[in-house]
């Protein structure tokens, strides 16, 4: 699990995202959790700051479209079981619209599990292979005015 939010949500309890449970997304006013399918295999996110709307991704497996509040504007990565990591990426305080998609997810437990049948640099170079495959975007764009 992972997550992005605003740095005042580390410190402030109502801002956090409450655990994903079997949703695929926690979401809490300033605040996102990502339930991964295999988090130890290592994802690949990418942030994006739009001053609009941007296009939707491409066939993306999943996509959710959320708001969150970002009072001061420095947002953190936070990996959970890892930790935070502050000043992650930085947009103007305010109300954003965040699209959240992803792909790899579909298969990805079994392909691992297929692993287990293998020996050695066999398996090694399997479990290598699936690094990085379960991947996410967010794109944030400031929220109208008129849809707050």
């Amino acid at each position: 699990m992972f997550g992005i939010c605003d740095r005042q949500a580390l410190t402030d309890a109502d801002l956090r995202a409450p655990v994903p449970g079997t949703e695929w997304l926690g979401v809490g006013r300033s605040a996102v959790l990502v339930g991964v399918v295999m988090d130890f295999l290592g994802l690949d996110v990418r942030l994006e700051h739009w001053t609009a709307e941007p296009p939707a991704a491409q066939d993306p497996e999943v996509t959710t479209t959320i708001e969150l509040h970002f009072p001061t504007g420095s947002l953190t990565y936070d990996a959970v079981a890892a930790g935070p990591r502050p000043d992650f990426f930085a947009v103007p305080p305010g109300t954003y619209k965040v699209r959240v998609s992803g792909w790899g997810r579909a298969g990805i437990r079994e392909r691992w599990l297929e692993t287990h049948d293998l020996d050695g640099d066999e398996a090694e170079q399997a479990t290598e292979d699936l690094r990085g495959q379960e991947r996410y975007l967010f794109q944030l764009w400031p929220s109208p005015p008129s849809e707050r």
